[in-house]
């Protein structure tokens, strides 16, 4: 410990001595380490992370394919064909939408606002903060419109309030009562203000088999693979190109969730890893190179200090004497 701390005044006095050198060294130090750790975080938060949603390995987007591979939406009829036909799902439920004006609350404003089938929120295992998601009452075609809230707009336009009772929202000349609310963490799709039922909207189900107007998300059964499932679908998709003349897929597939959200950035963010981590060595090759300059520097006053030592070595025992002047 005597020595511990002998050593650590020396390296204090030694930093204090040259105030420019040591400022320029845990600069270079701290950028490399900072960018690096920053860049991690973000790749962490995004691609090694799990998805918040219980078993979200077994959650997949569903597809259609075009004859030149390109994934398309899928038009409801044909999505009514691949739930009634498929097997490899436990559920399957459509979901779209976009930017709607809604009244109530403390203002009007525009927000999110995405129609989803049955089976929405018990795919992804997520129940409301407050209230409830959707239950068979709300989903008949004579059923009273109800509308399920994000937490920011729960928070911003309905008060925060733990009672829904009497809360509504008016959207498109319609009055839905608020019956839930769900969690801070929830935002699927992203962005998404608020989810109002497919089955109560006043547009029927259109019987084209080329309006590519849904997204589909579907959890798999366990134990099955997102491979079996897209060979599947891709056969229930050439069976429906096969019996109608106006289908434009020729083909489906089953994309995994967490890869379909993060397509975008899953090879940008590892080289940028890379890449940052690659600055931290540069950071620690130049500081290296910084305090062995000074060092050599300081070989002629290293040499005096030793011979000193050297010749003064009867005294090392004395509490009076310091191994760094």
């Amino acid at each position: 410990m005597i020595n511990l701390g002998m050593d650590l005044r020396c390296s204090i006095r030694t930093l204090t001595g040259n105030p420019g050198f040591s400022v320029m060294t845990i600069l270079m130090l701290a950028l490399g380490i900072g960018a690096c750790t920053a860049i991690f975080t973000v790749v962490n938060a995004v691609l090694l992370r799990p998805l918040p949603y219980p078993d979200s390995k077994s959650l997949v987007q569903l597809w259609e394919l075009s004859d030149k591979g390109r994934v398309m939406r899928l038009p409801e009829a044909n999505f009514l064909d691949w739930k009634a036909q498929s097997r490899s799902f436990d559920g399957m439920a459509v979901f779209g939408g976009g930017v709607q004006p809604i009244a109530g609350g403390t203002e009007t404003l525009r927000a999110r606002v995405t129609q989803v089938s049955q089976g929405f929120f018990d795919i992804l295992r997520v129940p409301a903060m407050i209230g409830t998601t959707f239950r068979p009452d709300h989903l008949r075609a004579d059923a009273v419109p109800a509308i399920v809230v994000s937490y920011g707009l729960w928070r911003r336009v309905l008060g925060g309030g733990a009672d829904l009772a009497g809360k509504t929202l008016t959207l498109e000349g319609k009055t839905y009562p608020v019956v839930g609310v769900m969690p801070a963490g929830f935002n699927f799709p992203s962005g998404t203000d608020a989810w109002r039922p497919r089955e109560t909207s006043d547009f029927p189900v259109m019987p084209s088999r080329s309006a590519h107007n849904w997204s589909v998300i579907a959890r798999l059964k366990p134990g099955v693979l997102p491979e079996a499932a897209s060979s599947e679908v891709n056969g229930i998709a050439r069976r429906i190109h096969d019996s109608y003349s106006n289908v434009t897929a020729v083909g489906g597939v089953a994309i995994p969730l967490k890869g379909q959200l993060t397509e975008s950035v899953d090879v940008v963010l590892p080289v940028l890893l890379a890449a940052v981590a690659v600055l931290l060595l540069i950071a620690c090759a130049n500081a290296s190179n910084l305090i062995l300059v000074r060092i050599t520097g300081r070989q002629q006053e290293m040499a005096v200090r030793t011979a000193w030592e050297r010749a003064d070595s009867r005294w090392r025992g004395c509490c009076c004497v310091r191994r760094c002047y």
